[in-house]
């Protein structure tokens, strides 16, 4: 059977891996193990914290966003050894995998099917790996490219660049992207001239237009 596209770019973070929840349950634990503050208020403070648009540009280092924005948080709570607390939360962060529901599925289906599989994610190696190879969903791809590895960020046509001239006879018109996030991968596969499939689960607003828009991976399933 003839594929559209037989090769397929994933994000990780909150595409395949629920980062979103894990840092949830990570920045409420450690709070309420130090007896602070933990509500919604605290949680709506803390995404009000936005360092990733700093890391696009490259002045700052996917390890230090992972925890500025949670150093930031300890200071308006006016919490004692923020240090001690920041490194408890990465910790954290580090052993966290969940996947989404039904992406073990969804990469399983593909693979069977013939697709190249690879991921594309922003991030810093040690802690990409080790959740990649703890959600035990490695075997699935291809290939993995990690932007601190490559010295190489999403959404620059330079990121993709490293990636086409790594895959195996590739041709733009066969590779879909599918991630999350508007400012890295929905606007990444504009520079790069490639489709996109936004991942947008709970219906936000988007500034940039992709080729497709699902809120389910069965979705993706029929586009593919």
């Amino acid at each position: 059977m003839n594929k559209r596209y037989n090769i397929l770019l994933f994000d990780l973070d909150d595409t395949l891996l629920d980062f979103t929840g894990d840092e949830k349950k990570a920045i409420s634990t450690v709070l309420e193990r130090h007896g602070l503050p933990c509500g919604e208020d605290v949680l709506e403070a803390y995404y009000n914290l936005d360092n990733w648009q700093t890391f696009m540009m490259g002045d700052i280092s996917a390890k230090t966003v992972i925890t500025n924005r949670f150093s930031v948080l300890l200071k308006i709570l006016e919490a004692e050894n923020i240090k001690e607390l920041a490194d408890e939360y990465y910790s954290l962060m580090l052993s966290s995998h969940k996947l989404i529901k039904g992406a073990l599925k969804l990469l399983r289906r593909l693979k069977s099917e013939g697709y190249k599989l690879y991921i594309t994610t922003n991030g810093y190696p040690e802690f990409q790996y080790k959740r990649i190879k703890d959600a035990r969903i490695a075997n699935f791809f291809d290939g993995i490219f990690i932007s601190e590895e490559i010295d190489l960020r999403k959404p620059t046509p330079a990121f993709y660049k490293y990636v086409f001239n790594r895959i195996p006879e590739s041709k733009l018109s066969n590779i879909l992207i599918i991630g999350d996030a508007q400012t890295s991968d929905i606007l990444g596969g504009i520079n790069a001239g490639i489709d996109t499939c936004w991942y947008n689960p709970n219906g936000r607003k988007g500034r940039y237009r992709p080729t497709y828009q699902i809120k389910t991976y069965e979705e993706l399933e029929k586009i593919l």
